[in-house]
């Protein structure tokens, strides 16, 4: 007993241990994320004066850390590069580099000079170039502006990422899915769906879909009855391969807007003959044992043998197609 309740102890003090500790990482991860969403600067000054004052007004509102040319990081862990004309010759090349690498962000490197002759305009990893001494509120300005453009490069990255991942899901669908324009144009049809058509035209090596298909198939006139509706139009077709196989489908049609406020429409189709197949055998078993039990009842109900031939009979029709059908008596002997 003594084993049992020490052991139950220990067990209480393992999840409590567990609970408190999960509890500490999800807090250090939000403050960890909370401390990285200011932006990163890295500063190269040779003056010590002027690096003394950048540092100042930067740490306003970004993280500053100080760096020397042979110091200069390979690995691109900042959002803004800060470095002094006087120093950016030996890592130029690192520049472009992390630069090449940050692609498609933007990557901002900015020069500070103290003297104009000092270096080429021309220099295409340079974004910016501002000389000292300079207004503070010039220079903030001007930090501010290379970060939105950072930023704005990052949200334009996600969302392409977003959209590729979009993409690659629809494309992998086991659903077959297109986008038809208002005059039942094909604007998009994924792999699945080009297998269907490949299957209901009999066509191989199929990347388009002809404007014609909408016009002369029944998903076109399901195309027309959804036009009347203001939200999702679903129903369920039966359509016969040039195999001669039959399948069925859940259309579902949904309407879309795209920027020019054009009204297309978003065909699904599911395939459902599996689950048709499955409902027309369960459907078969019912039947099958609705007309048992109706049989065992006329047995047990009645000593008219007449009405217990008729409903065998009957019953026989509900679960065997036939033409004729008949129940012969035959005695012992005969």
């Amino acid at each position: 007993m003594v084993y049992s309740v020490l052991n139950m102890s220990t067990a209480c003090f393992d999840a409590m241990l567990y609970g408190f500790s999960q509890a500490l990482l999800e807090i250090f991860m939000q403050v960890t994320k909370n401390v990285r969403t200011r932006p990163r600067v890295l500063l190269l000054m040779d003056d010590s004066d002027d690096q003394f004052t950048i540092k100042q007004w930067l740490s306003a509102n970004y993280d500053v850390s100080i760096s020397t040319a042979e110091e200069f990081p390979d690995d691109n862990d900042f959002d803004l590069y800060m470095i002094d004309s006087r120093r950016v010759a030996p890592i130029r090349q690192k520049i472009r580099q992390l630069q090449d690498n940050a692609k498609p962000l933007y990557l901002p490197t900015m020069l500070v000079n103290t003297d104009k002759d000092e270096f080429s305009e021309d220099d295409d990893s340079i974004n910016d170039i501002f000389h000292l001494p300079i207004e503070e509120n010039d220079f903030n300005r001007r930090v501010n502006n290379a970060l939105k453009l950072r930023a704005y490069s990052q949200d334009n990255r996600a969302i392409e990422l977003q959209r590729k991942r979009l993409m690659q899901a629809v494309e992998s669908a086991s659903d077959a899915i297109a986008i038809v324009d208002k005059n039942r144009r094909v604007s998009y049809a994924n792999k699945t769906f080009l297998k269907l058509y490949e299957q209901l035209s009999g066509e191989t090596d199929v990347h388009k879909i002809p404007d014609k298909f909408f016009s002369e198939s029944i998903l076109g006139e399901l195309f027309a009855e959804s036009t009347q509706y203001d939200t999702s139009f679903r129903s369920e077709v039966e359509l016969t391969l040039k195999s001669g196989h039959a399948i069925h489908l859940l259309v579902r049609l949904d309407h879309l807007f795209d920027d020019t406020n054009i009204e297309n429409v978003v065909l699904t189709c599911t395939d459902i003959t599996g689950r048709k197949i499955l409902e027309q055998e369960a459907q078969v078993q019912r039947v099958l044992a609705e007309a048992l039990r109706d049989t065992a009842t006329a047995l047990t109900s009645t000593l008219n043998l007449e009405v217990v031939l008729d409903r065998i009979l009957a019953n026989l029709d509900k679960v065997i197609p036939h033409n004729s059908a008949n129940i012969m008596l035959i005695k012992a002997g005969a």
